[in-house]
């Protein structure tokens, strides 16, 4: 996986670190340990003094950041319902065999690594939220 840069808004600064595609990361800034936002690499990072710049940069780091949320929120719930549905499908059948029990193992596996990778974003899946819930309720947090 490639690299991107990754700033923070509040010191302005930037590093590099691999790509996460819009999800949520662990990389903290540097300097004062606060959250850092994954950009293009289309964007040019302004100098520190420049507060204009800094500016329309936190503006678009916030748009892109939505974008992503409710585009990712979106995906996992349609994985997750498909998901289910396997789930639902595999439990019904009447025999009971070995073959029923790995099916059913690998799915309730997948379910729980996307679960961890949309950590965040379908928190409320389990509770039955997950699939009424709207992008907009998970993009109002930022």
């Amino acid at each position: 996986m490639s690299n991107r840069t990754y700033v923070c808004i509040e010191c302005r600064t930037s590093m590099r670190a691999p790509s996460s595609c819009g999800l949520k990361t662990d990389f903290r800034c540097r300097s004062c340990s606060g959250e850092v936002f994954e950009v293009s690499h289309r964007w040019r990072i302004p100098k520190r003094g420049d507060d204009k710049e800094w500016e329309m940069l936190r503006k678009k780091v916030i748009a892109d950041q939505e974008f992503y949320r409710s585009h990712h929120r979106r995906q996992a719930l349609s994985e997750l319902a498909q998901i289910d549905r396997q789930i639902e499908s595999v439990g019904n059948q009447k025999k009971e065999t070995p073959a029923k029990k790995n099916k059913l193992e690998r799915l309730y596996s997948k379910k729980k690594r996307i679960l961890q990778t949309y950590r965040g974003l379908v928190d409320d899946y389990e509770t039955g939220k997950g699939e009424q819930g709207s992008a907009h309720q998970s993009t109002t947090s930022l």
